[in-house]
């Protein structure tokens, strides 16, 4: 009876979490899979060589692209519902940076969500169905990648940057560090770090000493390759390198400039798109369910650092699959909310279903959305404002795929008529004439236009309706 009565219990709590809050939109902000190292430091090996990378240096891993499958299962079950477990472009929608790894990994994430049970060609062994994943071009992606994009915020973060890094190699290293690498009891993190150097053979400071050194040493070692004993890695050297890593890693988003140039844009965008779908949900239209941003390190912790700089600000840089969650609810009164959550890979590259709940500071845990605009407004940068800042042209960097298409331009024909010095009544009339010809082209072909958008939208509305019936 008891059994029975905690079950009870268990579903009326189900169906009142369930009431209180309704889930209607989904964005996935992740990170790319294991991956090769970018910059190889041979002398970090044990044997002293670099091994050979299948694929090359920086590319996405075989590990790397499981790990995005498994990652996409998880969210299929966690939010497939939402687009009734069919890929459909109008619900769903997958954007990259124009990095092989970050492709590659939005494609490795979607074969999770959308196993295909059928195969669209004609040989029917070949089970994979190609669906879209959208970019930007290197260089241009303010939205992902504003850290290589934004030349104002490179010129910020490096004048930033001498003051903290010089402040941080004065202090005092730990105890067991300077014992483990220099055998003695008190040294500074300059003088770590220069006996770091003097074993690999490259200049190791406070400001490389996450990239590439610790990037190198941490690939070896996920890819089983033997390191120097010295970084060993339960030993103190490797984990006050691990410490000065995530520390300088924080140093380019520590700031409030720092913050809005490299988070900003991306988190408008965010907010642009909750009340773009709320409204539309309280029209009755059929929104866009799910968003994937397939990006990397430094888009996932500039993201956390524009959201919470306090709690985020420290730490190290966000593992392989690393995803910030972001729910879109609609509340029992009607008003819509957004829940932040947290996914981390375990160190060793493994991972469960658990998901970290994130509270903004000044917010519940379901974050009414005009509450949450207030609370970003000092880190919310619109795209004309960030391409200006960066000394940009807002054309480089595309809000949407309608941004992109432009409507065909009509071609015009213009008849040439022989010269004659002086008006006439019958080339006045032929002007008319002409006119309203003109003038009946152009009805028709906008009343083209609107009918077959029109249809088409109404295509849309029946293929969506039957994946949900």
């Amino acid at each position: 009876a008891m059994r029975v009565l905690a079950l009870l219990v268990a579903v009326q709590v189900a169906l009142s979490a369930a009431a209180a809050s309704t889930l209607q939109h989904v964005t996935l902000v992740f990170r790319h899979g294991d991956r090769n190292p970018i910059i190889p430091i041979p002398a970090v090996a044990a044997d002293g060589k670099d091994p050979a990378w299948q694929g090359g240096l920086g590319s996405l891993t075989t590990l790397g692209m499981r790990q995005q499958r498994a990652m996409g299962i998880m969210y299929t079950q966690r939010y497939g519902y939402l687009v009734n477990h069919t890929f459909t472009p109008s619900a769903m929608h997958i954007r990259s940076t124009d990095v092989d790894r970050t492709l590659m990994s939005a494609e490795s994430q979607l074969a999770g969500w959308f196993p295909p049970t059928v195969s669209p060609f004609d040989d029917a062994a070949l089970m994979w169905r190609p669906m879209p994943v959208h970019t930007v071009l290197e260089g241009e992606d303010l939205l992902l990648t504003a850290g290589a994009s934004c030349p104002t915020l490179r010129t910020i973060q490096e004048n930033n940057h001498t003051a903290r890094y010089a402040a941080k190699a004065a202090e005092l290293a730990p105890v067991p560090a300077c014992q483990g690498i220099l055998n003695i009891s008190s040294c500074t993190n300059a003088q770590f770090l220069a006996a770091i150097s003097a074993i690999v053979g490259q200049n190791v400071t406070t400001e490389n000493v996450g990239f590439p050194f610790a990037d190198y040493l941490t690939c070896l070692l996920a890819h089983n390759v033997s390191v120097k004993p010295v970084f060993n890695p339960a030993g103190a050297v490797f984990a006050h390198i691990h410490n000065l890593s995530g520390w300088s890693f924080y140093q380019d988003f520590a700031g409030i400039e720092e913050r809005r140039l490299s988070s900003g844009l991306l988190i408008h965008t965010l907010l642009q798109s909750f009340q773009t779908i709320s409204a539309q949900l309280a029209k009755g239209i059929e929104p866009q369910r799910i968003q994937l941003y397939s990006a990397h390190d430094t888009t996932v912790a500039s993201l956390l650092s524009g959201l919470d700089p306090d709690h985020f600000g420290i730490g190290t840089a966000p593992p392989y699959t690393s995803t910030v969650l972001m729910e879109l609810h609609v509340l029992a009164d009607g008003t819509p909310a957004v829940w932040f959550g947290l996914k981390y890979t375990t160190a060793n590259g493994n991972f469960d279903d658990v998901v970290q709940n994130i509270t903004i500071p000044g917010c519940t845990q379901y974050c009414p959305l005009a509450t949450l605009q207030a609370l970003l407004a000092n880190v919310s940068v619109p795209l004309a404002t960030m391409a200006d800042l960066c000394g940009l042209s807002s054309s480089c960097e595309p809000t949407s795929d309608d941004d992109q298409a432009q409507p065909p331009t009509s071609s015009t024909t213009t008849t040439t008529a022989p010269a004659n010095n002086s008006p006439s009544s019958s080339g006045l009339a032929t002007s008319v004439i002409l006119a309203i010809v003109g003038a009946g082209v152009i009805v028709v072909i906008v009343l083209g236009v609107v009918l077959t958008r029109y249809w088409r939208y109404r295509g849309y509305q029946r293929a969506i309706n039957d994946d949900r019936a």
